[in-house]
């Protein structure tokens, strides 16, 4: 900042500190460089506009608050980063599980239809063997022992 010396009718320039930010003080409390602007008249330094609005920090806390919400936006962005790569792992995960998932439906398709087809098999040996027993039995009665010369005397 370049400007005037403040006085009360040219401008307000206030400088705070972090450790005391209510109390103010009226000019800086260390200027970097005192300016000496001079001219053959005093019309051409009346030009200068003599209004004048500063805060001044004293510690440089603002800067410090700044760097600190860098720092703090950096950190931030690499946990970003580490939840993208977690996403996108946990992404590849659930894609292995959907494979996983599919290829154990379609085994238990396999299951069924295989168990489908034992279940038929077994009904028809189960017809078949009932066929078998129903035909001991007629030949375990003494009706078929007594018929069973003539049937084949017969042919039939």
């Amino acid at each position: 900042m370049i400007a005037p010396e403040p006085h009360a009718e040219a401008g307000h320039l206030v400088e705070v500190s972090e450790a005391s930010p209510a109390e103010t003080a009226p000019a800086l409390n260390e200027p970097l460089y005192f300016l000496v602007a001079a001219s053959r008249s005093a019309a051409t330094l009346g030009m200068l506009p003599a209004t004048l609005s500063v805060l001044s920090d004293r510690d440089d806390w603002a800067h410090r608050d700044y760097e600190k919400v860098m720092g703090e936006l950096g950190v931030a962005g690499e946990q970003l980063e580490t939840l993208c790569k977690q996403v996108a792992e946990l992404g590849e995960a659930r894609a292995e599980a959907m494979q996983s998932r599919d290829e154990a439906l379609a085994w238990a398709g396999q299951l069924e239809s295989r168990l489908a087809q034992a279940e038929r098999t077994v009904s028809e040996q189960s017809r078949a063997i009932a066929e078998r027993d129903g035909e001991i039995a007629r030949r375990g009665g003494l009706r078929w022992w007594l018929r069973l010369p003539f049937a084949r005397f017969f042919g039939r």
